[in-house]
Protein backbone atom coordinates (compact mmCIF):
# COMPACT_ATOMS: atom_id res chain seq x y z
CA UNK A 1 0.00 0.00 0.00
CA UNK A 2 1.57 3.48 -0.82
CA UNK A 3 1.88 6.31 1.54
CA UNK A 4 0.04 9.76 -0.24
CA UNK A 5 1.30 13.39 0.88
CA UNK A 6 -1.44 15.06 3.33
CA UNK A 7 -3.85 17.40 1.56
CA UNK A 8 -6.48 19.62 2.66
CA UNK A 9 -8.71 18.03 0.37
CA UNK A 10 -8.24 14.21 1.62
CA UNK A 11 -11.01 11.62 1.35
CA UNK A 12 -13.15 11.32 4.22
CA UNK A 13 -12.38 8.19 5.77
CA UNK A 14 -14.81 5.25 5.76
CA UNK A 15 -16.10 3.99 8.89
CA UNK A 16 -14.68 0.77 8.30
CA UNK A 17 -11.14 2.12 7.73
CA UNK A 18 -11.15 4.03 11.31
CA UNK A 19 -12.89 0.72 12.72
CA UNK A 20 -9.99 -1.51 11.42
CA UNK A 21 -7.53 1.46 12.81
CA UNK A 22 -8.82 1.45 15.87
CA UNK A 23 -8.72 -2.04 16.30
CA UNK A 24 -5.81 -2.36 18.19
CA UNK A 25 -7.58 -0.18 21.12
CA UNK A 26 -8.54 -3.27 22.41
CA UNK A 27 -6.14 -5.00 23.47
CA UNK A 28 -4.10 -1.90 24.35
CA UNK A 29 -7.27 -0.03 26.30
CA UNK A 30 -7.23 -3.84 28.09
CA UNK A 31 -3.36 -3.04 28.96
CA UNK A 32 -4.78 0.43 30.26
CA UNK A 33 -7.03 -1.01 32.56
CA UNK A 34 -5.05 -3.91 33.94
CA UNK A 35 -1.64 -1.42 34.78
CA UNK A 36 -3.47 0.65 37.36
CA UNK A 37 -6.14 -1.50 38.60
CA UNK A 38 -6.04 -5.22 38.30
CA UNK A 39 -1.95 -6.67 38.61
CA UNK A 40 -1.03 -3.47 41.65
CA UNK A 41 -4.24 -6.37 43.39
CA UNK A 42 -3.39 -9.35 41.55
CA UNK A 43 0.84 -8.94 42.90
CA UNK A 44 -0.45 -7.96 46.09
CA UNK A 45 -3.23 -10.75 47.06
CA UNK A 46 -2.47 -13.35 44.79
CA UNK A 47 1.50 -13.58 43.87
CA UNK A 48 1.80 -12.58 47.43
CA UNK A 49 4.56 -8.99 47.32
CA UNK A 50 3.89 -6.52 50.22
CA UNK A 51 1.23 -3.63 48.75
CA UNK A 52 4.03 -1.19 49.87
CA UNK A 53 6.29 -3.28 47.75
CA UNK A 54 4.28 -3.24 44.63
CA UNK A 55 3.41 0.55 44.75
CA UNK A 56 7.34 1.01 45.07
CA UNK A 57 7.84 -0.88 42.22
CA UNK A 58 4.99 0.13 39.97
CA UNK A 59 5.78 4.06 40.69
CA UNK A 60 9.58 3.30 40.17
CA UNK A 61 9.02 1.81 36.90
CA UNK A 62 6.67 4.73 35.36
CA UNK A 63 9.16 7.50 36.43
CA UNK A 64 11.75 5.37 34.42
CA UNK A 65 8.91 5.11 31.57
CA UNK A 66 8.62 8.84 31.25
CA UNK A 67 12.10 9.30 29.74
CA UNK A 68 11.47 6.07 27.39
CA UNK A 69 8.58 8.20 25.75
CA UNK A 70 10.77 10.78 24.22
CA UNK A 71 13.31 8.61 22.55
CA UNK A 72 10.20 7.04 21.24
CA UNK A 73 8.89 9.62 19.53
CA UNK A 74 12.35 10.92 18.50
CA UNK A 75 12.88 7.20 16.45
CA UNK A 76 9.16 7.89 15.37
CA UNK A 77 10.55 10.76 14.06
CA UNK A 78 13.17 9.69 11.89
CA UNK A 79 11.72 6.58 10.75
CA UNK A 80 10.85 6.56 6.94
CA UNK A 81 9.93 3.24 5.50
CA UNK A 82 8.14 1.91 2.92
CA UNK A 83 5.52 0.91 4.78
CA UNK A 84 5.23 4.24 6.83
CA UNK A 85 6.65 5.88 9.81
CA UNK A 86 4.39 4.20 12.27
CA UNK A 87 3.15 1.30 10.93
CA UNK A 88 6.57 -0.37 11.62
CA UNK A 89 6.24 0.39 15.30
CA UNK A 90 3.44 -0.69 15.87
CA UNK A 91 4.43 -4.22 14.58
CA UNK A 92 7.95 -3.70 16.85
CA UNK A 93 5.64 -3.35 19.42
CA UNK A 94 3.30 -6.80 19.24
CA UNK A 95 6.09 -9.41 20.39
CA UNK A 96 6.99 -6.60 23.22
CA UNK A 97 3.96 -6.97 24.67
CA UNK A 98 2.97 -10.46 23.58
CA UNK A 99 5.74 -11.56 25.78
CA UNK A 100 5.07 -9.33 28.72
CA UNK A 101 1.42 -10.27 28.65
CA UNK A 102 2.47 -14.03 28.97
CA UNK A 103 5.24 -13.00 31.80
CA UNK A 104 2.94 -10.84 34.04
CA UNK A 105 -1.03 -12.59 33.42
CA UNK A 106 0.09 -16.42 32.69
CA UNK A 107 2.99 -17.26 34.17
CA UNK A 108 3.96 -16.05 37.21
CA UNK A 109 3.52 -17.71 40.55
CA UNK A 110 2.86 -16.92 44.30
CA UNK A 111 6.33 -16.18 45.50
CA UNK A 112 7.43 -14.62 42.70
CA UNK A 113 9.45 -11.26 43.77
CA UNK A 114 9.82 -7.80 43.33
CA UNK A 115 13.00 -8.08 40.85
CA UNK A 116 10.60 -10.46 38.44
CA UNK A 117 7.70 -7.75 38.88
CA UNK A 118 9.86 -5.14 38.11
CA UNK A 119 11.77 -6.24 34.89
CA UNK A 120 8.74 -7.68 33.32
CA UNK A 121 6.53 -4.82 33.87
CA UNK A 122 9.77 -2.14 32.60
CA UNK A 123 9.02 -4.08 29.14
CA UNK A 124 5.55 -4.57 29.42
CA UNK A 125 5.77 -0.51 29.70
CA UNK A 126 8.32 -0.58 26.79
CA UNK A 127 6.02 -2.49 24.27
CA UNK A 128 2.82 -0.45 25.64
CA UNK A 129 4.39 2.96 24.89
CA UNK A 130 5.60 1.90 21.49
CA UNK A 131 2.53 1.08 20.88
CA UNK A 132 0.09 3.34 22.03
CA UNK A 133 2.41 6.18 20.98
CA UNK A 134 2.64 4.55 17.37
CA UNK A 135 -0.99 4.70 17.21
CA UNK A 136 -1.76 8.32 18.27
CA UNK A 137 0.94 9.65 15.68
CA UNK A 138 -0.78 7.52 12.99
CA UNK A 139 -3.86 9.15 13.80
CA UNK A 140 -2.45 12.47 13.74
CA UNK A 141 -2.15 12.33 9.88
CA UNK A 142 -4.77 9.93 8.91
CA UNK A 143 -7.36 12.73 9.03
CA UNK A 144 -5.88 16.42 8.12
CA UNK A 145 -9.14 18.14 8.81
CA UNK A 146 -10.38 20.02 11.71
CA UNK A 147 -13.53 18.07 12.31
CA UNK A 148 -12.46 14.77 10.42
CA UNK A 149 -9.68 14.32 13.84
CA UNK A 150 -12.68 14.77 16.45
CA UNK A 151 -14.38 11.58 14.47
CA UNK A 152 -11.25 9.96 13.96
CA UNK A 153 -10.16 9.75 17.92
CA UNK A 154 -13.58 9.39 18.79
CA UNK A 155 -13.48 6.05 16.83
CA UNK A 156 -9.87 5.45 18.93
CA UNK A 157 -11.69 6.34 22.15
CA UNK A 158 -15.07 4.25 21.64
CA UNK A 159 -12.49 0.76 20.62
CA UNK A 160 -10.28 1.74 24.02
CA UNK A 161 -13.58 1.67 25.87
CA UNK A 162 -15.24 -1.55 24.30
CA UNK A 163 -11.48 -2.90 24.96
CA UNK A 164 -11.67 -1.46 29.08
CA UNK A 165 -15.35 -3.46 29.35
CA UNK A 166 -14.63 -7.00 27.36
CA UNK A 167 -11.26 -7.21 29.84
CA UNK A 168 -12.94 -6.17 32.65
CA UNK A 169 -16.01 -8.62 31.76
CA UNK A 170 -13.58 -11.78 31.52
CA UNK A 171 -12.63 -12.33 35.08
CA UNK A 172 -15.99 -11.57 36.65
CA UNK A 173 -17.53 -14.09 34.01
CA UNK A 174 -14.83 -16.71 34.96
CA UNK A 175 -16.07 -16.84 38.31
CA UNK A 176 -19.61 -16.78 37.89
CA UNK A 177 -19.41 -19.48 35.51
CA UNK A 178 -17.10 -21.37 37.73
CA UNK A 179 -14.73 -22.22 35.56
CA UNK A 180 -11.97 -20.90 37.89
CA UNK A 181 -11.28 -18.30 40.48
CA UNK A 182 -9.99 -14.74 40.51
CA UNK A 183 -6.65 -15.83 39.17
CA UNK A 184 -7.73 -17.70 36.68
CA UNK A 185 -9.46 -14.83 35.31
CA UNK A 186 -6.65 -12.66 35.44
CA UNK A 187 -4.79 -15.02 33.09
CA UNK A 188 -7.33 -15.62 30.72
CA UNK A 189 -7.25 -12.21 30.98
CA UNK A 190 -3.40 -12.15 29.63
CA UNK A 191 -4.51 -14.99 26.87
CA UNK A 192 -7.45 -12.74 25.23
CA UNK A 193 -4.71 -9.95 25.26
CA UNK A 194 -2.18 -12.07 23.43
CA UNK A 195 -4.76 -13.69 21.14
CA UNK A 196 -5.80 -9.87 19.78
CA UNK A 197 -2.61 -8.05 19.44
CA UNK A 198 -1.74 -9.90 16.05
CA UNK A 199 -5.28 -10.10 15.04
CA UNK A 200 -5.99 -6.34 15.36
CA UNK A 201 -2.53 -4.37 14.65
CA UNK A 202 -2.31 -6.68 11.74
CA UNK A 203 -5.78 -5.75 10.45
CA UNK A 204 -4.96 -2.21 11.10
CA UNK A 205 -1.92 -2.31 9.33
CA UNK A 206 -3.08 -4.19 6.28
CA UNK A 207 -6.28 -2.29 5.83
CA UNK A 208 -5.13 1.07 6.85
CA UNK A 209 -3.48 3.75 4.87
CA UNK A 210 -0.71 6.29 6.86
CA UNK A 211 -0.25 9.10 4.64
CA UNK A 212 3.03 10.70 4.58
CA UNK A 213 2.75 14.63 6.20
CA UNK A 214 4.30 16.47 3.25
CA UNK A 215 5.04 20.10 5.12
CA UNK A 216 6.37 18.07 7.84
CA UNK A 217 9.89 19.59 8.76
CA UNK A 218 12.86 17.89 9.91
CA UNK A 219 13.44 17.04 13.22
CA UNK A 220 15.54 18.96 15.23
CA UNK A 221 16.73 17.50 17.68
CA UNK A 222 16.13 17.75 21.49
CA UNK A 223 16.15 21.38 20.92
CA UNK A 224 12.94 21.02 19.01
CA UNK A 225 11.40 19.29 22.45
CA UNK A 226 12.28 22.46 24.51
CA UNK A 227 10.97 24.90 21.75
CA UNK A 228 7.47 22.89 21.96
CA UNK A 229 7.19 23.95 25.75
CA UNK A 230 7.75 27.62 24.11
CA UNK A 231 4.48 27.05 22.57
CA UNK A 232 1.53 28.33 24.84
CA UNK A 233 -0.91 25.55 22.90
CA UNK A 234 1.19 23.16 23.59
CA UNK A 235 1.54 24.51 27.23
CA UNK A 236 -2.03 24.58 27.74
CA UNK A 237 -2.78 20.93 26.39
CA UNK A 238 0.53 18.91 28.47
CA UNK A 239 -1.09 20.91 32.00
CA UNK A 240 -4.58 20.40 30.86
CA UNK A 241 -3.61 16.48 30.13
CA UNK A 242 -2.14 16.27 33.56
CA UNK A 243 -4.76 17.25 35.47
CA UNK A 244 -7.44 15.22 33.36
CA UNK A 245 -5.23 12.18 34.26
CA UNK A 246 -5.07 12.67 37.97
CA UNK A 247 -8.22 12.02 38.67
CA UNK A 248 -8.86 8.71 36.87
CA UNK A 249 -5.58 7.18 38.10
CA UNK A 250 -6.36 7.85 41.57
CA UNK A 251 -9.33 6.27 40.95
CA UNK A 252 -7.99 3.65 39.01
CA UNK A 253 -5.89 2.50 41.32
CA UNK A 254 -8.04 2.74 44.48
CA UNK A 255 -11.25 1.64 43.06
CA UNK A 256 -11.11 -2.07 44.53
CA UNK A 257 -9.84 -0.83 47.71
CA UNK A 258 -12.63 1.84 47.91
CA UNK A 259 -15.17 -0.03 46.97
CA UNK A 260 -14.11 -2.80 49.16
CA UNK A 261 -12.82 -1.78 52.62
CA UNK A 262 -14.89 1.70 52.44
CA UNK A 263 -17.76 0.82 51.21
CA UNK A 264 -18.29 -2.88 51.92
CA UNK A 265 -18.43 -4.11 48.48
CA UNK A 266 -17.26 -7.24 47.13
CA UNK A 267 -14.55 -7.74 44.41
CA UNK A 268 -17.19 -8.56 42.08
CA UNK A 269 -19.78 -5.96 42.74
CA UNK A 270 -16.41 -3.54 42.46
CA UNK A 271 -15.85 -4.60 38.95
CA UNK A 272 -19.64 -4.14 38.07
CA UNK A 273 -19.25 -0.77 39.32
CA UNK A 274 -16.23 0.08 37.04
CA UNK A 275 -18.14 -1.86 33.93
CA UNK A 276 -21.03 0.81 33.87
CA UNK A 277 -18.77 3.43 34.56
CA UNK A 278 -17.05 2.53 31.38
CA UNK A 279 -19.94 1.12 29.95
CA UNK A 280 -21.75 4.95 30.50
CA UNK A 281 -17.84 6.62 28.99
CA UNK A 282 -18.94 4.37 25.76
CA UNK A 283 -22.38 6.00 25.59
CA UNK A 284 -21.34 9.45 26.14
CA UNK A 285 -18.19 9.39 23.86
CA UNK A 286 -20.29 9.99 20.21
CA UNK A 287 -22.10 13.35 22.44
CA UNK A 288 -18.95 14.50 23.24
CA UNK A 289 -17.49 14.25 19.37
CA UNK A 290 -20.72 15.99 17.81
CA UNK A 291 -20.56 19.13 20.54
CA UNK A 292 -16.83 19.67 19.59
CA UNK A 293 -17.84 19.97 16.35
CA UNK A 294 -20.91 22.23 17.47
CA UNK A 295 -19.01 25.12 19.71
CA UNK A 296 -15.48 23.81 19.64
CA UNK A 297 -13.11 21.30 20.83
CA UNK A 298 -11.72 23.49 23.98
CA UNK A 299 -15.35 24.24 24.80
CA UNK A 300 -16.50 20.83 24.36
CA UNK A 301 -13.74 19.96 26.67
CA UNK A 302 -13.66 22.66 29.45
CA UNK A 303 -17.72 22.08 29.82
CA UNK A 304 -16.75 17.98 29.79
CA UNK A 305 -14.03 19.03 32.23
CA UNK A 306 -16.93 20.67 35.06
CA UNK A 307 -19.28 17.68 34.68
CA UNK A 308 -16.77 15.28 34.86
CA UNK A 309 -15.78 17.00 38.56
CA UNK A 310 -19.17 17.51 39.32
CA UNK A 311 -19.95 13.58 38.81
CA UNK A 312 -16.69 12.61 40.60
CA UNK A 313 -17.87 14.18 43.73
CA UNK A 314 -21.36 13.01 43.56
CA UNK A 315 -19.89 9.27 42.94
CA UNK A 316 -17.86 9.21 46.07
CA UNK A 317 -20.69 10.58 48.85
CA UNK A 318 -23.16 8.05 47.72
CA UNK A 319 -23.44 5.78 50.80
CA UNK A 320 -22.56 2.36 50.67
CA UNK A 321 -25.24 -0.59 51.40
CA UNK A 322 -27.13 0.37 47.99
CA UNK A 323 -25.78 -1.70 44.94
CA UNK A 324 -28.41 -0.64 42.72
CA UNK A 325 -27.78 3.16 43.66
CA UNK A 326 -24.41 2.81 43.59
CA UNK A 327 -23.99 1.57 39.58
CA UNK A 328 -26.42 4.75 38.76
CA UNK A 329 -23.81 7.10 40.17
CA UNK A 330 -20.89 5.07 38.91
CA UNK A 331 -22.54 5.30 35.24
CA UNK A 332 -23.42 8.94 35.67
CA UNK A 333 -19.89 9.86 37.06
CA UNK A 334 -18.40 7.85 33.67
CA UNK A 335 -20.44 9.53 31.18
CA UNK A 336 -17.96 12.54 30.42
CA UNK A 337 -15.25 10.35 31.02
CA UNK A 338 -14.13 9.39 27.28
CA UNK A 339 -14.32 13.51 26.29
CA UNK A 340 -11.00 14.70 28.23
CA UNK A 341 -9.14 11.78 26.18
CA UNK A 342 -10.07 12.22 22.68
CA UNK A 343 -10.57 15.66 22.48
CA UNK A 344 -7.49 16.81 24.39
CA UNK A 345 -5.35 13.84 21.64
CA UNK A 346 -7.40 15.85 18.73
CA UNK A 347 -6.13 19.37 19.74
CA UNK A 348 -2.25 18.01 20.30
CA UNK A 349 -2.57 17.17 16.32
CA UNK A 350 -4.20 20.09 15.73
CA UNK A 351 -1.25 21.90 17.23
CA UNK A 352 1.39 19.95 15.01
CA UNK A 353 -0.37 21.61 12.17
CA UNK A 354 0.10 25.07 13.81
CA UNK A 355 3.59 24.34 14.28
CA UNK A 356 3.79 22.83 11.04
CA UNK A 357 2.41 25.28 9.04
Amino acid sequence: MTDAPVAEAAPRRSNGVLAAFSGPCLPLAAFGVALPVTLPEFYATYVGLELGVVATVFMAVRLIDIVFDPFIGWGMDRTKTKWGRYRPWMAISTPILMLSALMMFVLVQPGAGAAYLFGWLLVLYLGFSIGTLGQLGWASVLAPQYDQRSRVYGWWQVFNIIGVILILILPTVVVKTGIGDYADGVRIMGWAIMIALPVTIGLAMFVVPEPVNAGAAPHGGPRAYLALFGKKTVRKLLFADLLLGVAPGITGSLLFFFFGQIKGYDHTQASLFMLFYFVAGLVGAPFWAWLATKIGKDRALATASLIFAVFYIGATLVPGGSFALTAVAMFIAGLPYAAGLFLLRAMMADAGDEIRL
